[in-house]
């Protein structure tokens, strides 16, 4: 009998040490199994049933060229009263796309989604999956997409869940080009859920060095910012007409040299930026941050609860 009670109490420490989300981690020490989450219950609330949300994805962006000179729009947005904002956004311990892009989409660390690599070996997206899928069980009429230059975003996350993910290559530009088309049309397709990514940046540090004392590195930043102006223009005139809209940029790693692989440890490469703003909403501003917050607080925002979300996530909300 004391056998018994001491393994159920093993248990019972094991399970609670893997909901403590008091304090960002970016390794999962412990885990949840699945099997132990109650079957999913999905609450709604109506008030919060029209919200909108886009999320901008900037690949291997360090918080440090973030400068009013070089990026006025994401640094005007950094210190505005209505955004949340952290430039010590950690990334994953595998400071490469594949885990981060992962940890971002679905809530989790990658010790549960299963991505260490940029081959996307073995992803367990069965048990955790992308973040549409909740919003699409929760309320299916929410259109979402998903438009990515860095094509396995789509095809090996998000093909089959969102309602629009086109997984033919595609230029930063062209991105912010379709995106832009598909915010400002009413019909036939509305997007309500939308989320970009832009992989210049990264390009830009692989081939001439991740800092901000590289021009080339600067200004493909000014140029990403200026897609971000330009899409937040929308979303303004989308607010003026009386929607509901989230604004998120984030980025999956920052870099240092030429690389970013093996980062973990230096805070030039596993340090990065996270924006968050919208007109009406109230952040825990104290709350330090990784790649796993941005699933809850989006799906907050809209109202949508998962009791098996609840119960898998790594993440915390930011909303207050």
């Amino acid at each position: 009998m004391n056998r018994i009670f001491s393994a159920f109490g093993l248990v019972l420490i094991v399970l609670f040490s893997s909901c403590d989300k008091d304090s960002v981690q970016s390794t999962c020490a412990t885990d949840i199994d699945p099997a132990f989450c109650e079957p999913d219950i999905v609450t709604i609330d109506s008030l919060r049933s029209t919200r909108n949300v886009l999320i901008v994805g900037v690949d291997g962006m360090r918080s440090d060229v973030i400068t009013q000179s070089s990026t006025p729009f994401l640094y005007g947005k950094s210190i505005g009263i209505s955004s949340f904002y952290n430039n010590e956004h950690l990334a994953e311990d595998f400071t490469i796309s594949g885990p981060n892009w992962s940890s971002i989409l679905t809530g989790v660390h990658y010790c549960k989604h299963g991505v260490v690599t940029n081959g996307f070996d073995n992803p367990n997206y069965a048990e955790y999956p992308h973040f549409f899928s909740y919003i699409e069980a929760a309320r299916p009429n929410t259109n979402t997409v998903s438009i990515v230059n860095w094509l396995p975003i789509n095809t090996e996350l998000a093909e089959g869940v969102a309602d629009y993910a086109p997984t033919l290559p595609i230029t930063d530009d062209a991105v912010a080009q379709e995106a832009a088309s598909l915010l400002q049309q009413t019909s036939p397709f509305v997007s309500d859920v939308m989320f970009l990514h832009l992989d210049q940046m990264d390009a830009a540090g692989h081939n001439y060095g991740f800092s901000n004392d590289i021009q080339e590195y600067v200004e493909s930043a000014a140029t990403i910012d200026s897609l971000l102006l330009n899409l937040f223009s929308i979303i303004t005139q989308k607010r003026n007409q009386g929607e509901e809209w989230l604004f998120v940029v984030v980025s999956d790693h920052g870099g240092f040299g030429t690389g970013h692989g093996g980062g973990q440890g230096n805070p030039e490469v596993e340090q990065t930026i996270l924006l968050i703003e919208e007109l009406n909403s109230r952040f825990n501003q104290d709350q330090e941050t990784s790649q796993v917050d941005i699933v809850p607080t989006v799906l907050d925002y809209l109202g949508i609860e998962s009791s098996r979300l609840n119960c898998t996530t790594d993440g915390r909300s930011l909303l207050n």
